[in-house]
């Protein structure tokens, strides 16, 4: 039986602004995210400063579409982590 070789998934984050062109405002990679034998979630973070009203949030497969690096995705939080500004994160 031949075994067949497998990709992990490695996703980069990128935040762009609305306007401004898409402007590339932060960016950070997964690294490859490694294969459990039981459904175990890992936490990926941001932080990036808002240099613009409105954002998109990117999601890219580093791999491509290789066989295995499959992913699921949950719980996509937004917030403002700052003591001396306030905002709305609106869904």
């Amino acid at each position: 039986m031949r075994r067949i070789s497998v990709t992990e998934p490695n996703i980069r984050f990128e935040v762009r602004a609305v306007h401004k062109k898409g402007d590339l405002i932060a960016q950070k990679s997964t690294g490859d995210i490694p294969v459990y034998q039981h459904m175990t979630w890992s936490k990926h973070g941001l932080s990036f400063v808002a240099t613009s009203s409105s954002v998109v949030l990117l999601m890219i497969s580093n791999v491509g579409g290789h066989p295995g690096n499959d992913l699921a995705i949950d719980d996509i939080q937004l917030r403002v982590s700052s003591a001396n500004q306030t905002g709305f994160c609106y869904p």
